[in-house]
């Protein structure tokens, strides 16, 4: 899990820092360690990146995973925040 740096709370959103971390965690983490890694907006990230088609709740196995769509976007997130 990664620490989030200051910059990123400033610029990105809460649903940018869970799909960034989902990146960093391989595509797929379990809802704990996404509520860690996001804070007090996890629910309202996970709400939005649902509706917008970019994440997957199971809830069954309590697991958030990136689609396909996700994916290319969390990569590019990814990318751009992963020197600061």
């Amino acid at each position: 899990m990664s620490r989030v740096t200051e910059i990123e709370r400033q610029i990105l959103t809460s649903l940018g820092r869970l799909l960034k971390f989902l990146a960093e965690s391989g595509g797929a983490a379990t809802q704990t360690h996404c509520r860690k890694a996001v804070g007090s907006q996890y629910y309202t990230a996970l709400h939005k990146g649902t509706v917008l088609g970019l994440i997957v709740f199971h809830p069954e196995k309590k697991v958030v995973e990136l689609t396909a769509k996700g994916k290319k976007i969390a990569d590019c997130l990814k990318e751009c925040f992963s020197n600061i």
